[in-house]
């Protein structure tokens, strides 16, 4: 347990949400991974059920998004409100609250952060992209479709993980930003193609639980 209380402990030392100068709110670089973490954490210790410090910055951190069409997404930093401001990708973007939110229901309890994720969700898939990789992509994105499929059990989202892919398969030729690499580069796109052939054993790679 000393790795659960020690994320805690670092997280209690930091600025409120809305001050943007340490942690941004993403997946991979700000709040919603760190909870991401501190989550799973819980569930690799067989801690279930409610936990208000948890629940209370969850909250925070959905009060910080705002809403597009159907969908919601949320600013890299808190205080931007600009439209650069803001992604569909996992690593800054509504895609990596997804799995977040998915988790945050299955761990805690609370339906609220269900509906979260599949508001999340839709804004990842609407959003357009020009990217492929699993970072801030197409194939990203796909993963969070899948973790909704998963979750749900509703095939609309396995569909639409189809047509992300379908996506990130067509801008590959565009190049990436790292060649060989698993989330800048075409192995995570493969490993994505590999995955659909099985989506119920699926999992965001190093990063989400296998089944």
């Amino acid at each position: 347990m000393q790795v659960g209380a020690s994320l805690r402990r670092a997280l209690k030392t930091l600025p409120p949400m809305d001050d943007a100068s340490i942690l941004n709110l993403g997946a991979a670089h700000g709040w919603a991974g760190a909870l991401f973490a501190l989550i799973r954490w819980r569930e690799a210790c067989n801690r279930g059920g409610a936990d208000p410090e948890v629940e209370a910055w969850l909250g925070e951190l959905a009060a910080r998004a705002e809403p597009r069409g159907e969908g919601l997404r949320w600013p890299w930093l808190s205080r931007e409100r600009r439209s650069g401001a803001f992604m569909s990708g996992w690593c800054n973007g509504s895609a990596g609250f997804v799995h977040l939110m998915n988790l945050s229901e299955r761990s805690l309890g609370n339906e609220d952060f269900g509906r979260i994720a599949s508001r999340a969700a839709l804004d990842a898939y609407e959003a357009p992209t020009d990217i492929s990789d699993l970072c801030c992509g197409a194939a990203g994105r796909a993963y969070a479709m899948l973790d909704m499929f998963r979750h749900t059990g509703e095939r609309q989202w396995l569909t639409r993980a189809h047509a992300l892919a379908e996506r990130a398969v067509g801008l590959a030729d565009r190049g990436f930003l790292m060649r060989s690499s698993l989330y800048k580069g075409e192995v995570g796109v493969a490993l994505l193609i590999a995955d659909l052939e099985h989506p119920e054993l699926s999992c965001m790679p190093l990063f989400d639980r296998e089944p």
